[in-house]
């Protein structure tokens, strides 16, 4: 089991959130945030000053764990705007990220505009000794033991044997 807590500041308030595995998200194990509504995003960012929170995209950031290198990667979702819109880039640990996949650890700083998130906890899932069901995907989602021989309920490949991790 995964959980990711973020920390982040609007006006003059800490504001946290926890998510893990078994949270619902609107997409699995992807949390989508920015500005826009509970329809968009699964943490909605605001802030009394227009100035601050235009700085925002309304999807800005997809944080996700990628289940084959046990780690949360972030990714820029305005990276594929179109002329004229130029994509918002992303600020993390003080690098500039429009188009990579970057990996995100405890005390990561994430600057979305004018707003700043602070990746306070992470655990990641412990598989050792563990036996494990993948799908066949390029994802290789895990699964457990009931989803074995049938097709995964994220992409729809299937699902063969599992193995016990080392």
């Amino acid at each position: 089991m995964y959980r990711i807590t973020l920390a982040w500041q609007e006006n003059r308030q800490i504001r946290s959130r926890t998510i893990a595995d078994d949270d619902y998200t609107l997409y699995p194990q992807k949390i989508i945030i920015g500005r826009g509504d509970e329809k968009q995003c699964d943490i909605t960012l605001k802030h009394s000053d227009p100035m601050i929170i235009r700085t925002v995209s309304q999807a800005h950031l997809e944080i996700f764990y990628d289940q084959g290198k046990n780690k949360f990667l972030a990714k820029n979702l305005t990276q594929n705007r179109q002329t004229p819109k130029k994509p918002n880039p992303l600020i993390i640990d003080r690098k500039k990220v429009i188009s990579d996949t970057v990996e995100i650890n405890e005390n990561t700083v994430i600057k979305l505009g004018k707003i700043t998130m602070v990746v306070r906890n992470i655990k990641l899932p412990d598989h050792c000794g563990e036996y494990i069901i993948k799908c066949s995907g390029p994802k290789e989602h895990i699964l457990s033991k009931e989803h074995e021989g049938l097709n995964c309920p994220y992409c729809g490949y299937v699902v063969f044997t599992g193995t016990t991790l080392k």
